[in-house]
């Protein structure tokens, strides 16, 4: 692949991040914080977790709807073949983007939007204005980098039950389905810690937006140094399903202290532990799920991954504000009961030789 070619998607995955890495703090702020003028001042706390979490859930259930409209494009297109060290090398690269989108969106978010660094022209809108250039500069480079060299075109066809379709063929395949068990699990872990640790840091400590899109900062610098760095030295030491399961662990372990804690820099310290780890073990099971099917069927199996992620996401946003209503730490309990299942599932139903043959090597 072209050095430019590789430049453009990666902007791509990097444009996709941004919007996180840079919304989450900045609608967490809106939320929370009394002074924002977005809410009456007299919104009850409770009022204000519920209605962020909504947000962010609808957000999530979009993304869960529009993925199998995604997929679809994605198989008929077609796809090269590529060998294990390449589909992990490039399984890292993707999620280098992914986590140089969490931090960027937080720079960009934290400082732009932050008079005393940029003076009169910070503003909550400013970080929106740039994003926008980014992403049309990434047009740009697709349209550059790019050549549709196809001879033949399917017809594509827009069918509203889509997303129930793409989901009902995993119980058709008992590999990817039993991949999903601990995927799902892996994935609630993820996104109960990810969404609500701005929500809770604001809540716990009165940290405000910088403070916060610091927090996204920190997780994207050990996403990046993680998946870029290790996922290939962690693949030739250990075989795959140790990497996951010794990761869920540390993953519950992190969250753990992470609510215990008296501090931000430790709350901001474990983060880091959860992301490094995370890091290496998100790219591994998508490494696993591709190995599951042919290369007719890699385009599905990734919009199952997402489904997945982003039912997950959606579920715990629309909840996870009542339950922080009961105790504001009730989504990290969420978190490391989710990674704990995930090692109980692993164990219940990673047995089979056909899962051991792609996930001990």
């Amino acid at each position: 692949m072209a050095p430019m070619t590789r430049l453009a998607l990666l902007a791509v995955v990097f444009v996709d991040l941004i919007g996180q890495g840079l919304v989450f703090p900045i609608i967490n702020t809106l939320m929370m914080g009394r002074n924002a003028g977005f809410l009456p001042v007299s919104t009850p706390i409770a009022t204000r977790e519920f209605n962020y979490g909504l947000i962010i859930g609808i957000f999530f259930l979009c993304w869960f709807l529009g993925a199998a409209y995604i997929v679809k494009v994605s198989d008929a297109i077609g796809r090269k073949s590529a060998t294990d060290a390449e589909q992990a090398r490039n399984m890292g690269y993707i999620v280098a983007g992914i986590s140089a989108g969490l931090v960027g969106g937080p720079i960009i978010g934290g400082v732009l939007s932050d008079k005393e660094i940029v003076g009169s022209l910070a503003s909550i809108a400013l970080p929106f204005y740039v994003a926008l250039a980014l992403v049309a500069i990434t047009i740009i480079l697709i349209l550059v980098s790019f050549e549709d060299v196809r001879q033949e075109r399917e017809k594509y066809r827009f069918e509203p039950l889509e997303i129930f379709t793409l989901l009902l063929r995993v119980f058709r395949n008992p590999v990817v389905f039993r991949l999903s068990l601990v995927f799902f699990w892996f994935m609630l872990a993820n996104v109960s810690f990810y969404i609500f640790f701005d929500n809770y840091l604001t809540a716990r400590f009165g940290i405000g937006l910088f403070g916060t899109s610091m927090a996204m900062m920190m997780l994207g610098i050990a996403v990046a140094i993680s998946s870029s760095l290790l996922v290939e030295p962690a693949q030739e030491r250990l075989n795959k399903r140790a990497i996951v399961a010794a990761i869920s662990a540390v993953m519950a372990s992190s969250v753990l202290v992470f609510s215990l804690a008296d501090t931000p820099l430790v709350c901001y310290l474990t983060i880091g532990t959860f992301y490094f780890g995370f890091g290496i073990a998100y790219p591994t099971l998508l490494g696993i799920f591709s190995a599951s099917v042919g290369n007719d069927e890699q385009g599905w199996v990734m919009g199952i991954t997402t489904a997945q992620f982003t039912l997950a996401a959606g579920i715990i946003s629309l909840i996870g504000g009542d339950l922080m209503g009961i105790d504001i730490r009730f989504p990290f309990f969420v978190t490391i009961g989710a990674a704990l299942m995930a090692l109980l599932m692993m164990v219940l139903t990673w047995r089979t030789a056909a899962i051991k043959r792609i996930t001990q090597k």
